[in-house]
This record gives structure tokens, C-alpha cells and sequence, in this order.
């Protein structure tokens, strides 16, 4: 095979995923809590902006210039659907590719990768989800709408469920690489295992 970028970046951007992530649910199951509902509903909601983010940006992740661009870009709140714009320019296949894998009954291949086509968060929603966090995260008019933490808790757990489904087993492609990379997210508290794919379709465990 050719030679690849190094997954480390990409593989410790979906650590931190797992990280935030943790966090949230320790927030949410009552383990961790900010004293108030308020407080506590927006360290989730702050976890779950950031894990968008980084979603957005990990297939760039073996690029430090480029990724560090576009993170400052995030920061000053370009509108998300400019930056996916951008991104989309930059490597098409920027977006993980959500997949199951199921026992084949071809030879020598031990698993088919099958498409989810529903259940996981979409580039769309993640747009969505990240304004509605954005629109959160900011001191609010005592005379304006107040936030209601049932509404957002009921968005965080369709949000939970819905990364997971993206992020589990799936497929991304980094920029200016001609490999396919299948991320095995797995549990929590479980590493990451990578898998790369050449034009043989030649595999190798990382």
C-alpha cells in the first residue's frame, strides 16, 4: 500500500468526542450536576457543541493548519452551513459515513459494510443542533424566552443517541488521501480501532 496520513489526530479527536461526551451523560443521569438545572443543562449543551465540531472538523485533522483554520472559523461564529460549504470544497467526503457491519457470505471476506440510512445525525441536523446550542450559550433577556430544560433534555437525548449512531462503526475519507478509513468508535471506555482501505481493497489494523 502507499503511504497514509497518521490516524493519531483523527483517532484523538474521537477520543475527545468520547470525553465530552462522558461528560455530558454524567450531567444528565444526575451523577454531576451545577447546582441548578440551568447551569447543569448548559455544561451539556456546551459538551454537545463542542463534539459537533469536532465531527465537522476531524477528517481534517491530519492537516494542524487547515484543522486550526477552520476551528478559529467556528469561534467566530461563522454560519455552520458556510463552513460546511467550505469543508464539502475541500474533501467532499468530509462527513463520517455511518455503517453496520454484517457477516458476508462472499469469499474471503469476512464482513460487508452496509449503510445506516436512518437514525444518525445528519450534516443537516448537526447544523441545526449547533445553532440551537449557540443560541443558548449566552446570557439571556430576563424579558425574553427563558429556557426550558425538559425541551433540551429531550433534544440532548435525541442527540446522545443519534452521534452514537454516526459515530459507532463508520467510514471517512481524510483530505487529499485516496484511502477509506473505517472507525470502530466502540464503547466509551474502549479505544478506537481503525482500518484502512486501498485501492485492492487491502485492510491492515491499526
Amino acid at each position: 500500500m502507499d503511504k497514509h496520513p497518521d490516524m493519531g489526530p483523527y483517532v484523538a479527536c474521537m477520543n475527545e468526542i468520547k470525553l465530552r461526551y462522558k461528560i455530558a451523560n454524567s450531567f444528565n443521569t444526575g451523577e454531576r450536576n451545577a447546582i441548578y438545572d440551568v447551569p447543569t443543562m448548559e455544561v451539556m449543551i456546551l459538551q454537545f457543541r463542542m463534539i459537533f465540531e469536532l465531527i465537522a472538523l476531524s477528517s481534517l485533522s491530519a492537516h494542524a493548519k487547515i484543522f486550526e483554520d477552520y476551528q478559529v472559523k467556528f469561534q467566530k461564529k461563522w454560519r455552520v452551513t458556510d463552513i460546511f460549504g467550505d469543508l464539502e470544497k475541500l474533501n467532499k467526503n468530509f462527513y463520517p459515513r455511518p455503517i453496520r457491519e454484517v457477516p458476508s457470505a462472499r469469499e474471503n471476506i469476512k464482513n460487508d459494510l452496509i449503510d445506516i440510512s436512518d437514525g444518525y445525525l445528519t450534516k443537516e441536523e448537526l447544523v441545526s443542533a449547533h445553532g440551537q446550542c449557540g443560541g443558548v450559550l449566552h446570557a439571556r433577556n430576563p424579558f425574553g424566552r427563558q429556557i426550558d430544560p425538559a425541551t433540551f433534555r429531550s433534544k440532548l437525548d435525541d442527540w446522545s443517541s443519534k452521534v452514537i449512531t454516526l459515530l459507532n462503526t463508520h467510514v471517512v475519507t481524510l483530505l487529499d488521501d485516496e484511502f477509506m478509513y473505517l472507525i470502530q468508535f466502540n464503547a466509551i471506555d474502549q479505544p478506537v480501532r481503525t482500518y484502512v482501505f486501498g485501492k485492492a481493497s487491502e485492510q491492515q489494523g491499526d
